[in-house]
């Protein structure tokens, strides 16, 4: 009896163990590019952050809850929630992220090391190390993409290949569309565009200076 006894507070146990444990969220991938970008309502050309991972977690990923970017040597942090982050799939990889950090009054992001750290709804988190570095750019006069309509087709004047719009609806994304030298057709983009309060921002990587760029918003397609 006291055997029986004693293997059912041990199976007891394992049970409860088993049942209060939690899986610890992974960053399986990342991506990291700091973006110039002219703000076509203000006038003002800034830099914008893109960061971008790639998350596991065994609970699922809707077990997620923040995303913390932080640069410890200027004690900075930016918080990235759920219900901020942009999702989306490629390759059969789930990825959640964003393309919109700024650096407080507009400046330029510190050079460096920083941390990305992936919290869950159980406090459980992960942290990733990344490096920061971009060259020096003469803002004022770097010759930004645009974008002219000709019949039924969007073009993008850019010396680079595959220039990207990215379509909003306010402040949500909905679908990016890449514009190759032939055009890009409307018929192809979602009748949603149609809808108020829509527009788009053109994206394009520059090899040379290896920094992504950024122009907008659009309204008009």
């Amino acid at each position: 009896m006291n055997a029986l006894k004693k293997y059912i507070i041990i199976l007891s146990c394992f049970i409860l163990f088993i049942n209060c444990s939690t899986n610890v969220p992974e960053i399986k991938d990342s991506f990291i590019q700091i973006n110039l970008f002219k703000d076509r309502e203000s006038g003002n050309i800034y830099q914008k952050l893109s960061v971008f991972i790639i998350p596991y977690d065994g609970d699922g990923l809707e077990d997620l809850s923040i995303l913390y970017i932080i640069h410890d040597e200027s004690e900075l942090f930016w918080a990235l929630t759920s219900e901020q982050w942009e999702n989306g799939e490629d390759k059969g990889n789930k990825w959640i992220g964003t393309n919109s950090i700024i650096m407080p009054e507009l400046k330029d992001f510190p050079k460096g090391g920083y941390r990305l750290v992936l919290e869950d709804l159980s406090g459980e988190s992960i942290e990733k190390s990344i490096y920061i570095s971009y060259p020096e750019v003469d803002k004022n006069n770097y010759n930004f993409p645009s974008p002219y309509t000709d019949e039924n087709k969007i073009f993008i004047n850019s010396e680079y290949p595959s220039p990207r719009i990215w379509v909003y609806e306010r402040d949500n994304y909905l679908n990016t569309f890449i514009v190759e030298k032939s055009g890009l057709n409307k018929d192809n983009i979602s009748s949603s565009l149609n809808e108020v309060d829509i527009k788009y921002y053109i994206y394009l990587n520059d090899t040379d200076l290896n920094i992504g760029i950024i122009a907008g918003p659009y309204f008009d397609f």
